[in-house]
């Protein structure tokens, strides 16, 4: 979303959207809003009044004839979703809060990925000459050289 949410008759609108046409879900575990729908200004103009999200289609009913194309909408970028799903959460149905609440329970309780950590398991800085990188993983050099230590007094002993 965009960096100031949309006034408040036009979160009602876009709740009201999401809420006859919309699904929250998740994908690889971080929230998503999705709406498909067979009306391209609809969809576009919840583009526009999110400032968030990607339109594609139309896509057509392979199977069917006389069947109008469908244009989705997707906000996957997850703290756009997750700002989203917040900001309508008031305007939504029980069903669709409950839904919302699940979803952002299960994505506020997963761990933190590596690339954002600050420190490794061990509690040292991952920062300056201790940061190194191996491939596209951070490591911990102070851990590095402990567990070579350790291997070294392994293979002394055997």
């Amino acid at each position: 979303m965009a960096s100031t949410l949309p006034p408040i008759r036009d979160l009602a609108y876009i709740a009201g959207v999401l809420e006859a046409d919309g699904c929250f879900t998740e994908k690889h575990g971080t929230p998503v809003v999705v709406v498909g729908m067979t009306d391209e200004d609809v969809v576009r103009r919840l583009q526009r009044m999110t400032g968030s999200g990607k339109v594609n289609g139309p896509y057509l009913n392979r199977a069917g004839h006389n069947v109008k194309p469908m244009w989705h909408w997707s906000v996957d970028r997850q703290h756009e979703a997750y700002a989203l799903m917040v900001a309508v959460y008031g305007f939504l149905g029980e069903r669709r809060q409950q839904r919302i609440s699940e979803i952002l329970k299960r994505w506020i309780a997963r761990p933190i990925p590596n690339k954002f950590k600050s420190r490794c398991n061990e509690g040292h800085a991952l920062v300056g000459d201790n940061l190194y990188l191996e491939g596209t993983k951070r490591r911990c050099r102070t851990c590095r050289a402990s567990a070579a230590r350790r291997l070294r007094a392994r293979r002394a002993v055997a």
